[in-house]
């Protein structure tokens, strides 16, 4: 403790002398300009102010626990930087300068499933709120499905938005695509959560080369309303996008999730997505709410359905189909809970909007990747 004390002395006297010093006690990351009060946090703790995705799982754990806020203590200056221990930062350095592979059949990744890219806020979450429009990297799966037109001006429009589970593969709802052949659709990446023409950015879009639609789906009802859609080349996972995990709970009543859409706009109005915190409701409530609106007191709420919201002013809306209803799972990563299907109305109060249960189609899911060789 002694040699420490002495040390912090040095760097105190040095700092003053020449402040570039400090940045010597610091791994060099581009953007990112340690200031003293960080090395003195890595010369106390260990440890290494590195992005906070790039901590070990042990340390990410700490970081999306409740509200997503970065423990004080262990807080850098920048507030998307943590102070890893530091053979994690060691680690973590090795895989920024060698991104890492991926493959089709067992794909390696520099960050696991549902780990956001930045901080996700969920502390106050309305339409209205600042805090609700989404930033970069916060919700890195989302895409956007879009399907091409005869209008020469604007070949495609935005059809619903997906989320990526795996490198090559797209999850959304059946209805969306029902209609809609591999060669009629094109897939953008949204990792900045901001609307893309086809066009905008090259790099970002993908060909689909296969849709597999639920063979129990019914259009009527839109029951067992999921689909995947197979990407000709994949995404890499290296820099701002990422999958979302599927579900490894079966039931997720009583906690508090996030919804993303576009707010409710028309189409040539649809700038950025947004995001909502909304209450999983528990099935057979959500029947009886649900009866007590135009569908009737015969209604039934088919069990391939889950529901989520029910408050005022916060839900998902018309042109939101196929976004994901993200759920914190047990450890600590975001997981598919739901995929928006359809409503009554929108933000309604005791109407809760009505989302395909992912993890009812885990199987489903899985065995027909099997068939493509690919596995999540």
């Amino acid at each position: 403790m002694y040699s420490r004390c002495l040390f912090l002395l040095l760097i105190l006297t040095f700092s003053y002398l020449c402040p570039s010093f400090t940045n010597t006690l610091t791994q060099k990351n581009s953007g990112f300009n340690p200031t003293l009060n960080d090395s003195i946090l890595e010369l106390f703790n260990d440890c290494k102010c590195i992005p906070y995705y790039q901590c070990s799982e042990a340390s990410r754990f700490m970081l999306v626990a409740g509200s997503g806020d970065l423990p004080d203590n262990l807080t850098c200056s920048d507030s998307n930087y943590f102070c890893c221990n530091t053979s994690t930062a060691e680690d973590s350095e090795e895989n920024e300068t060698e991104p890492p592979v991926i493959i089709t059949k067992e794909p390696v990744y520099g960050i696991s499933c549902g780990t956001p890219r930045s901080l996700i806020n969920v502390r106050v979450l309305t339409p209205e709120t600042e805090s609700a429009t989404i930033r970069p990297g916060e919700i890195p799966w989302v895409v956007e499905v879009m399907k091409k037109t005869d209008n020469l001006k604007r070949p495609y429009q935005y059809k619903c938005i997906g989320s990526l589970i795996h490198p090559q593969v797209v999850v959304t709802t059946t209805h969306c695509v029902r209609s809609s052949g591999e060669e009629s659709l094109k897939i953008v990446s949204n990792s900045r959560g901001i609307f893309r023409e086809i066009g905008d950015r090259p790099k970002n879009e993908r060909n689909i080369i296969k849709i597999i639609r639920h063979p129990d789906y019914y259009s009527g009802g839109l029951h067992n309303d999921i689909a995947l859609l197979i990407l000709e080349k994949q995404y890499d996972f290296a820099k701002n996008l990422n999958s979302i995990c599927l579900p490894t709970i079966a039931n997720f009543t009583g906690k508090r999730c996030i919804a993303v859409g576009w707010g409710n706009n028309p189409e040539h109005e649809k700038t950025s997505l947004r995001k909502v915190d909304v209450p999983i409701v528990e099935f057979s409530q959500c029947q009886e709410l649900l009866r007590k609106t135009h569908l009737g007191p015969e209604f039934g709420l088919h069990s391939s359905f889950m529901c989520a919201g029910g408050e005022e002013g916060k839900d998902t809306c018309k042109g939101d189909g196929g976004s994901p209803l993200m759920c914190m799972g047990e450890d600590y990563k975001y997981v598919l809970a739901g995929i928006v299907s359809w409503g009554v109305n929108c933000g309604v109060e005791k109407q809760p909007g009505v989302y395909t249960d992912v993890g009812k189609f885990k199987d489903w899911i899985r065995g027909e990747l099997a068939k493509y060789q690919i596995v999540i």
